[in-house]
């Protein structure tokens, strides 16, 4: 639904809730499963899918892209 009809995850969720007993336990776990997902396309888009032993030892903050206009000691600052 979210891939053929391009819609957000809020109203994914209130389209289900609308089908089913519309009681509001779901919202954690679409929350859960977008949330994995979002963390697969990231290990994905760094290349960390090559090793699946990686996956959980993932540190925060590795996913992040150094900037390459700031300074770095040793590597773009002249000595």
């Amino acid at each position: 639904l979210t891939l053929q009809g391009k819609l957000n995850l809020y109203d994914f969720y209130l389209a289900i809730m609308q089908k089913t007993d519309n009681q509001g336990r779901l919202k954690t776990m679409i929350s859960r499963c977008a949330h994995q997902w979002r963390h697969l396309k990231g290990v994905k888009h760094v290349g960390g899918a090559h090793q699946m032993h990686a996956l959980s030892a993932t540190a925060p903050g590795s996913f992040a892209v150094e900037c390459p206009a700031c300074p770095h000691p040793g590597r773009n600052l002249p000595d």
